[in-house]
């Protein structure tokens, strides 16, 4: 059986049909509007092209290369500060416009300025799809206007410069033109623009629709003007007190024009034959130039021509016909065109066109989700079971505590070899490329059709990324593209990782950097302790690093005794042996040949121990065979990876000292969960890890010396009523369970959210 539609269903499927409508007529008439333009000149100047002239015209441009990449430069200028204007109104409001947003906006208005009569179509435009990408009314409507009038408001003082400083540039029906062109197409905007900012002009249309009485719908029309009026005016009062950009704006505006009059020089200084003075005795100089084709360009303004073709064209071959042989006239004259006409004309085809057959993906980028739904949050890493380190088993404590709290969570990683470890949520894989003797693999690969899918949610969306690397740039990529706020966790020092690889500064340098371009592109970047968000500090990153510890959901079971004899079986501890363990990733970075020293001393001391390691991967076949090298009197023992939970909790109430001198390691997770256990630790003074201890009260600490080290392990297994108060101490303040901890991140994913889309209206 179908579902019955209501009244308001059938409207909105209507009013949702006439808007379909309504855009695919609109993207058909520009593209028809653009397509019949392009024809329509290229027609009338492809007839004047014959073989012959095309050959000489190819041959001066290539022997004058240099003039032509001038006039290429002018153009770049006139690009880019269009996309900077816009992106310079917006950035401090809408934090999520890119500059790719604000080129299109421009590149746009410019295109349905050549497609329009007068050149009226550019704003309403912009207007337009700044409203599809959500952008408040009142900002949609003011930047434009505010943006015209920067662009008018410089052509009206260089045209009044030429007016005044070069007035026997021209001649005389040019200048009585160029001052009528003036008054219409630069002071009557400013004057206009300018007056719609302040309350009478709105009283002005006011009257006037009121006087309308035959219209139906005139309360409501004027209702809704005085409502735009106040938005519009509203943000004029906010940009009122952002001067300074205003000013860059209009710094970027004259560079523009300035730039799109300096054009024709470029391409005259290209033809050997241009002449020095024209019939006027004017000499063929910059400045000149600039107020030659200022005088043209706006004696031509005001003529109700499609984006003034056609006017211009007469006024610049009127103007520049004495400088040129009669032969090279012709292909100065196409030459301006292809730097001012054409290529705008094709960049806005061809945008157009993309944005209508990527339509549903752009609109996709711009929608606002479903407020009533509840969010989804994703959490992608570069590494996951049965690899296991801190991020893995973080991402997993992540994933297991949001589904306990009635959240939706959804974890993205590399296509790793299966796991027997059934997971309570879902995980989803991206192809990957496992290198020989490495054990991450690498997500290289696009999304999968699986994956786009769960990714298409109606509801609030937040993507977490707990790396820098290839999955968190796909994640960031389709964040941006879907309109999708993203916050990422640093973790670990990259730089040792990469140091450790490539053993070149310079290159871990450039690495780091390239990663560090990455925090700066996020939403909010989180850090698990304040001495880890100082190392991305001292990286390069300069933004706010918003503190968000880990927990601890490490359980001791109720007959741990068992488990503790387990463990005693397993690795062979004796009573009469201090025990010392190690529990995690066999990585040199974590100060292994450090420990191998402090063992060293140990021996020469005649200390009795067992130094327990638990871990695998990483460098683990180098550090056995470093061991056995050493000849170490003392007894070693490597226990591999154990993935039993309760037998681990075993080794640690079997143990006597959790020794973990790392410097690499920014908020380790095992000694948060040998603190669960009543298993002090001993870390290495300063160290990030030894930030939730305080020395001799919940933890010990020493100086990173292997001499002190050892005696210090020495003193310790001296005074077993200290190890055994401090590691109760421990156990009371060090373990936070990870639900405090995802209940705070949970808040600020929402705070997060809510400032991402705080300027919905």
């Amino acid at each position: 059986m179908e579902p019955k539609l209501n009244n308001n269903d059938g409207d909105n499927l209507t009013r949702g049909g006439v808007k379909k409508v309504f855009t695919v007529l609109i993207l058909v008439l520009s593209l028809a509007a653009g397509i019949i333009v392009s024809f329509s000149a290229l027609r009338r100047d492809l007839s004047n092209i014959d073989l012959r002239s095309l050959m000489e015209a190819s041959s001066v441009w290539v022997s004058s290369w240099y003039w032509m990449v001038g006039a290429l430069v002018c153009l770049l200028l006139i690009l880019l500060t269009g996309a900077f204007r816009i992106h310079v109104l917006l950035k401090p409001k809408q934090q999520r416009i890119t500059l790719r947003d604000s080129y299109r906006f421009s590149l746009l208005s410019k295109y349905y300025v050549l497609i329009t009569p007068f050149g009226l179509g550019g704003q309403p435009i912009t207007m337009v799809f700044m409203r599809r990408k959500k952008i408040p009314f009142s900002l949609a409507t003011f930047v434009p206007m505010i943006d015209l009038f920067a662009m008018r408001l410089s052509m009206l003082i260089i045209g009044l410069s030429a007016i005044i400083f070069f007035p026997n540039v021209v001649v005389p029906w040019v200048r009585i033109g160029a001052c009528i062109g003036i008054l219409f197409s630069c002071f009557l905007p400013v004057f206009s623009i300018a007056m719609s900012w302040f309350p009478i002009f709105e009283r002005v249309i006011v009257s006037l629709l009121s006087a309308l009485k035959f219209l139906k719908r005139r309360n409501q029309y004027i209702s809704t003007i005085k409502d735009a009026f106040f938005k519009y005016r509203s943000a004029f009062t906010y940009f009122k007190t952002m001067k300074k950009r205003v000013v860059v704006v209009f710094i970027l505006a004259m560079i523009s024009q300035l730039a799109l009059l300096s054009i024709p020089f470029f391409i005259l200084k290209a033809y050997p034959t241009t002449l020095t003075f024209n019939d006027l005795n004017v000499p063929f100089t910059y400045s000149n130039s600039v107020a030659m084709v200022a005088y043209a360009s706006i004696a031509a303004a005001f003529v109700p021509t499609v984006g003034n073709a056609g006017a211009i064209e007469f006024s610049f071959s009127t103007v520049f016909a004495s400088f040129l042989e009669a032969q090279y006239l012709f292909w100065a004259l196409f030459a301006w065109r292809f730097f001012t006409f054409y290529i705008f004309l094709l960049l806005g085809l061809a945008l157009t066109a993309h944005l209508g057959i990527n339509r549903r993906r752009e609109l996709r980028r711009h929608h606002l989700p479903d407020f009533s739904k509840q969010p989804l949050i994703v959490l992608f890493s570069d590494n996951f079971f049965p690899v296991i380190d801190g991020v893995v088993r973080t991402v997993d404590a992540y994933a297991r505590n949001l589904q306990a709290l009635g959240w939706n969570p959804l974890v993205i990683v590399p296509n790793y070899k299966k796991t027997d470890e059934a997971l309570p949520y879902q995980v989803l894989h991206v192809a990957s490329l496992r290198i020989p003797k490495q054990e991450y693999a690498l997500g290289i690969f696009r999304f999968s059709k699986a994956i786009r899918n769960a990714l298409e949610y109606d509801g609030p969306i937040i993507y977490h990324t707990h790396a820098p690397f290839f999955i968190a740039h796909k994640a960031l990529r389709h964040a941006r593209a879907n309109n999708i706020p993203i916050v990422t966790t640093f973790h670990s020092k990259y730089y040792e990782d990469f140091y450790e690889n490539l053993h070149s500064k310079t290159l871990s340098q450039m690495a780091v950097n390239y990663i560090v371009r990455f925090y700066r592109q996020v939403d909010e970047v989180w850090a698990v302790s304040r001495k880890t968000a100082m190392t991305l500090k001292n990286y390069g990153y300069r933004g706010d690093v918003f503190i968000m510890p880990n927990g601890s959901d490490f359980v001791i079971p109720d007959d741990i005794e068992s488990y503790r004899m387990q463990a005693i079986q397993f690795l062979d501890i004796k009573d009469d042996e201090p025990t010392l363990l190690f529990v995690g990733h066999l990585i040199w970075q974590k100060n292994i040949k450090f420990m191998f020293e402090v063992l060293r001393h140990l021996d020469s001391e005649g200390f009795k121990y067992h130094m327990i390691f638990i871990g695998e991967g990483g460098h683990e076949k180098m550090v056995k065979k470093y061991y056995e090298s050493l000849n170490l009197a003392g007894r070693v023992t490597f226990g591999g990876g154990v993935r039993d939970r309760y037998l681990l909790a075993g080794i640690f109430v079997a143990s006597d000292l959790f020794f973990f001198p790392s410097v690499y390691d920014n908020a380790p997770l095992v000694i948060r969960e040998a603190a669960s256990a009543g298993l002090p630790s001993l870390l290495a003074r300063g160290s990030h890890s030894a930030e939730v201890v305080v020395d001799n009260v919940s933890g010990f600490t020493e100086r990173l010396d292997a001499e002190k080290m050892a005696a210090r392990i020495i003193d310790l297994f001296k005074n077993p009523k200290l190890l055994k108060e401090v590691g109760e101490a421990a156990k009371t303040t060090i373990p936070t369970t990870w639900s405090v901890f995802v209940k705070q991140a949970i808040e600020r994913y929402q705070q997060v959210m809510e400032r991402y889309y705080r300027y919905e209206e």
